[in-house]
């Protein structure tokens, strides 16, 4: 009886001892996975953060290259309205006179007043306008056309 308790318990042992061994084995394993997925997870973050940067930096110079300073736009666009008053207005030139631009007042970016006369008459008018700088085309409405007072 004591060599089959003997036996069971050095079975018992090599049974703890194995399942010992097969834990200690899986707990490195799974480290080392866990290390392995850590690292391609902060390289997989630092790839992200780094297209992610690089894409915000791509865009922030492509915006700050294809949008002109307000002033400039300003600038377009009286020069515009200042060269083609004529085409622009609705109301037509009276005795042979031709329009001129007396003065113009942005409200905003796209929009403002518009003063003009061809020296018999003097006109105000509002004005909306955009610019395709794509192709540096410049549009302009005359809205609200009435006579100065």
């Amino acid at each position: 009886m004591q060599k089959i308790t003997a036996i069971l318990i050095r079975m018992i042992l090599i049974t703890v001892l194995a399942i010992a061994v097969v834990l200690i084995i899986n707990a490195f394993s799974n480290k080392d996975q866990t290390n392995n997925q850590n690292a391609q997870s902060t390289t997989w973050d630092a790839q992200v953060e780094t297209w992610v940067t690089a894409t915000q930096e791509t865009q922030e110079e492509s915006v700050a290259q294809e949008m002109m300073p307000q002033e400039e736009q300003e600038a377009m666009i009286e020069d515009y309205i200042r060269e083609n008053i004529s085409q622009l207005s609705p109301e037509s030139e009276v005795l042979g006179g031709t329009f001129y631009v007396t003065s113009i007042v942005f409200s905003d970016l796209w929009e403002g007043e518009v003063q003009y006369e061809d020296g018999h008459i003097a006109l105000t008018a509002d004005f909306i306008s955009a610019i395709d700088e794509s192709n540096n085309t410049i549009q302009v409405e005359l809205l609200n056309v009435r006579e100065s007072s």
